[in-house]
């Protein structure tokens, strides 16, 4: 996987790794700009996307190990953050 977009919430910590894709489908993105991280599998693969508060990965990250968890992990303290910009802690179970 590449990043593209290094610096989204939801790589917060990450390096480009493998994912667990199950088929071949990809989405045609009308809006370049949405793209954080792209695959390769046979050519391009949106594996990634966001804008704002919105998200959606191409492969499934509960089936991708350390990464897909990490990934999750960042996704869970971002939707969880209140004005104050406190996280979840995870460890806990406190958000």
């Amino acid at each position: 996987m590449t990043f593209l977009t290094p610096d989204s919430v939801l790589l917060n910590g990450l390096k480009p790794d493998y994912a667990y894709f199950v088929h071949s489908y990809r989405a045609k993105l009308t809006d370049r700009s949405a793209l954080i991280a792209v695959a390769d599998y046979d050519g391009e693969v949106p594996a990634v996307v966001g804008k704002g508060r919105v998200f959606g990965t191409q492969f499934h990250p509960e089936k991708s190990g350390a990464f897909g968890q990490a990934l999750l992990k960042n996704y869970v303290q971002f939707v969880h953050q209140d004005n104050k910009g406190d996280t979840c802690d995870l460890e806990k179970g406190k958000c």
